[in-house]
């Protein structure tokens, strides 16, 4: 895997605590410099700067976009000079981030936590992996995907 995206708000971040979830901190740290990670999320008010300075250190790249949708990955992916193949995409959204990640060909983790843990993915779109918090996250990736 060349590189991972994270997505931000209730996958690492806990927006109604304005807190980090569990483990993130462990989690990125583990993964620091064994591939690039980038961070994709949408950007309210505020979210930018709050991203940067509870995980800006571990990111090579932090994407803002008013709305994750194809096209926008797709730009990002051309930009980036990234094949699909070559990334993974990591999100607590079945329906967002892991169906935009599959949709374009990339493998995909749901971290089935919070709020949207009962969303259940969409036919052909289901991820590759599913896991329950970031410390399963952190295990999965260092074992099956061997990071």
């Amino acid at each position: 895997m060349k590189i991972i995206f994270f997505d931000f708000s209730r996958t690492l971040y806990n927006p109604d605590t304005d807190s980090l979830i569990d483990g993130t901190e462990e989690l990125l740290e583990e993964l620091l410099g064994k591939t690039r990670l980038s961070l994709l999320s949408k950007n309210p008010a505020g979210r930018r700067e709050r991203a940067e300075e509870l995980v800006g250190k571990w990111f090579k790249k932090m994407f803002f976009v008013e709305e994750k949708d194809l096209e926008g990955l797709r730009k990002i992916l051309k930009e980036e000079s990234l094949n699909p193949t070559d990334c993974l995409m990591v999100g607590d959204r079945a329906v967002k981030e892991i169906a935009l990640g599959k949709e374009l060909g990339m493998k995909a983790v749901w971290v089935r936590q919070g709020k949207f843990e009962d969303e259940m993915p969409l036919k052909r779109r289901e991820p590759d992996f599913t896991v329950r918090n970031l410390k399963e996250l952190k295990h999965l990736l260092t074992t099956e995907v061997g990071l």
